[in-house]
């Protein structure tokens, strides 16, 4: 037996040795700064200075607070088409002036998709949850959100406030579904070329003088401007799907207000097939020449 024993060693010793040997990393990376790498988010966040830019890698990951110093930017892993890589299943809190976050999908089932204090840019960033972006508030700049995909049960986008000089909301090239408005200390909102998809909730309520230009709605949809708006309100060339003008879509009391001017897209050119017309000379008896 021990004969027998010590020759099946020998031989599995002499497989293993033909086999190259495999080395384990001791920690996932999930985010790098340049070539440093991190274990964690909240490492490379904490780590990140002003002007970085933290690659998150591929992956799921829980709710994630982004808190973040002036100027830094924070990207997801992307696919050869531009799909997102970077899953969320919580929220995604973002704070900072001058950040960029970019390529990030949430999925919050019932809870609120996304927050965000401060100003900078949200790029290709996916919402869904029961609020899509929500105690949202824009302090000393600029809030823009671009390329976003917005799925909210309740609301869509809604800043709560915001302060200092120039506070500011724009939405361009965006999809967004549920209730959207704009706490009244936010000073302007400018919206281009989005679509209002409809949902439990389709509502556009805004506390202060706006711009909309290019954007589409849903039939459903009511656009509210308060009764404490005095600057113009100007929307144009804005369609609503199935037909009708804008103007149909404000509430009652917004269509007869001077600030605010909706200006309709043109009509489209005539398709139609060209009449090719010819001289009839009465003089023949109507015979065509």
């Amino acid at each position: 037996m021990n004969k027998r024993f010590h020759a099946f060693l020998l031989a599995a010793l002499m497989i293993m040795a033909l086999v190259p040997s495999v080395a384990f990393a001791e920690g996932t990376v999930a985010a790098k700064i340049g070539t440093t790498e991190y274990d964690t988010i909240a490492k490379a966040v904490a780590a990140a200075q002003p002007g970085d830019t933290i690659e998150i890698m591929a992956g799921t990951y829980g709710a994630t607070s982004l808190g973040l110093r002036d100027n830094v930017t924070v990207v997801g892993a992307v696919d050869s088409d531009g799909n997102n890589l970077v899953k969320l299943t919580g929220k995604l809190s973002i704070s900072g002036n001058g950040v960029t976050v970019k390529n990030i999908s949430v999925d919050a089932g019932g809870n609120s998709a996304m927050a965000i204090s401060g100003n900078g840019t949200i790029d290709h960033v996916n919402l869904k949850g029961g609020n899509g972006a929500r105690y949202c508030y824009a302090h000393n700049g600029t809030v823009t959100f671009q390329n976003c995909v917005v799925e909210g049960d309740v609301y869509g986008i809604h800043f709560d406030g915001g302060n200092g000089d120039n506070s500011k909301v724009v939405i361009k090239d965006c999809v967004v579904t549920g209730w959207t408005s704009f706490g009244s200390a936010v000073e302007t909102v400018e919206i281009i070329n989005t679509s209002f998809e409809k949902g439990n909730y389709n509502y556009i309520r805004c506390y202060q003088p706006f711009e909309m230009d290019g954007c589409t709605f849903n039939e459903n949809m009511t656009i509210d401007i308060t009764s404490g708006v005095t600057g113009d309100v100007n929307i144009t060339d804005c369609v609503v799907e199935g037909g009708g003008s804008v103007k149909d879509i404000l509430s009652d009391e917004d269509k007869e207000r001077d600030i605010i001017t909706v200006i309709d897209p043109p009509a489209p050119a005539y398709a139609g097939p060209v009449m090719n017309w010819v001289k009839v000379n009465t003089a023949d008896n109507g015979v065509v020449k």
